[in-house]
């Protein structure tokens, strides 16, 4: 049970809030800054880099974190990576060369990876069952005020401060940020139990999520580049992937076994679902029904507010919907809304109709993500929801961002055939919704798994929460 007071655990949560907001800026910000950043330090031709580099480095970090987690607390890795992502804001923003701004986000990247999952493990000691879905829906709430200020305000600072300080500025709030957790690190912070020795087949998983990183940064570059190199790369790094995904993720994930491995899998898909739909509908905005980019990206801004919507209807769950219910609900609103967004391919269809259609893939995305990220800890073993933290952030990593890449690749091919690409994009992002539907069942049972092994099945039926849990 939570041993923090009332007022201990609201200001734990403006800290946990607060970090992941300031993630939510540098991640959104970062693309308004990098052509400064590129046209000031001569790095053009890394520019995908600066982007893949992250994105790798956060797959090791990710695997690196749950184990370490369980065994050594969330505090010292909360804190290592909150230090690393600081750092690597302060490198990036120091940087007197491209290598060096790239040797920054590596950083970043290690950071965020490793931060994310203790903030989990933080979630599941200091708030009860009834509470966690209330301190998700935070989370994604403080995605929604970056999502719709943070490109314009760093666009200010690069035009009045310079692009450095888009990175400095975030590192200088992140230590107040780390103070408000504080209170909670220090009780709940440590290990569960006895640290025991590395586990063998956690250091193979960090060495093979090594290799998957590498690919998932080859299938970035080669989304970017052209000729042969593009391909020899986007070959070694879908290998890469392909060869090390299962062992990386929990046991019976690709069978979709009960409880954690399916959650782990839906997870997966309805992330890649909206963000490969939501990658390519600006592009179809623009270029086909002639809005410009402020229009067209009003469409992102109605499903930020339709997922932070639905993420505050979750939490206080007020029909009292069960989980199966909300991620089959949440499912539903994917598919509906991609499928109507995928109406703009036609160009007689008014661009408001897609829009709309949008802001539905926001509220199935807010129905679902909690679900899921309260799930996976309700499902965990004692002492393991590090291990379940990081298999459900991984899996987002080596399945959606690989998918975005071949998505970018599969626009860029098909560009002189009118609106095929968008088609095919959009009917892929809809499969991926309408198995997340099918799926849901098999999330929502238990017990959960051996996440580094084993069979992975737990008896048939649905979760229920024990009375020690009451329903939120």
């Amino acid at each position: 049970m939570p041993s923090l007071t009332s007022r201990g655990r609201a200001t734990t949560l403006v800290g946990l809030v607060t970090i992941v907001a300031l993630g939510a800026f540098e991640t959104l910000a970062v693309a308004t800054a990098m052509p400064a950043v590129a046209a000031d330090l001569d790095g053009l031709r890394f520019y995908g880099l600066t982007f893949a580099a992250t994105i790798a480095a956060s797959v090791v970090s990710m695997v690196a974190a749950g184990p370490l987690t369980d065994r050594r607390g969330p505090a010292v890795v909360l804190l290592g990576g909150v230090g690393l992502f600081a750092a690597g804001l302060l490198v990036a923003g120091s940087a007197p060369t491209i290598g060096a701004f790239l040797a920054g986000r590596v950083l970043q990247g290690l950071g965020s990876g490793a931060y994310i999952v203790a903030v989990y493990v933080v979630v599941a000691r200091t708030y009860d069952h009834a509470e966690r879905p209330r301190v998700f829906a935070w989370f994604s709430a403080a995605w929604v005020v970056p999502a719709l200020v943070g490109p314009a305000v760093a666009g200010l600072i690069v035009e009045h401060a310079g692009w450095r300080w888009v990175y400095w500025g975030v590192a200088v709030v992140l230590v107040p940020a780390v103070l408000m957790v504080a209170p909670s690190l220090r009780r709940d912070g440590g290990p569960t139990g006895t640290p025991g020795p590395v586990d063998p087949e956690d250091r193979r998983r960090v060495v093979l999520a090594v290799v998957a990183a590498c690919g998932v940064g080859a299938l970035h570059l080669a989304a970017g580049s052209s000729g042969a190199g593009a391909v020899v790369l986007g070959v070694v790094g879908a290998a890469a992937v392909l060869l090390t995904v299962a062992a990386i993720l929990p046991a019976g994930t690709f069978r979709a076994a009960r409880g954690i491995p399916t959650a782990v899998g839906i997870n997966a898909l309805t992330s890649t679902a909206f963000l490969t739909a939501e990658s390519v509908l600006p592009l179809l905005l623009v270029t086909h029904h002639g809005l410009s980019a402020a229009t067209a990206g009003l469409a992102l801004t109605f499903a930020a507010v339709g997922w932070s919507s639905a993420s505050w209807f979750r939490g206080h769950n007020p029909f009292d919907v069960g989980a199966v219910g909300f991620l089959r609900a949440g499912a539903l609103a994917l598919v509906i809304g991609i499928g109507g967004a995928a109406t703009l391919t036609i160009p007689a269809v008014p661009s408001a109709v897609g829009m709309a259609a949008w802001a539905v893939t926001g509220i199935g995305m807010g129905l679902t993500s909690p679900t899921l990220s309260v799930l996976v800890l309700d499902l965990a073993e004692p002492g393991r929801q590090g291990a379940a933290a990081s298999a459900l952030q991984t899996g987002n990593a080596v399945v959606a961002a690989p998918a975005l890449a071949v998505v970018g690749a599969a626009v860029w091919m098909l560009r002189d055939a009118g609106t095929w690409g968008f088609v095919v994009v959009f009917a892929l992002a809809t499969a991926c919704a309408a198995a997340a539907f099918v799926l849901a069942p098999r999330a929502a049972a238990g017990p959960g798994p051996d996440l580094d092994g084993g069979p992975g099945d737990g008896p048939p039926g649905d979760y229920a929460p024990s009375a020690a849990t009451p329903s939120a």
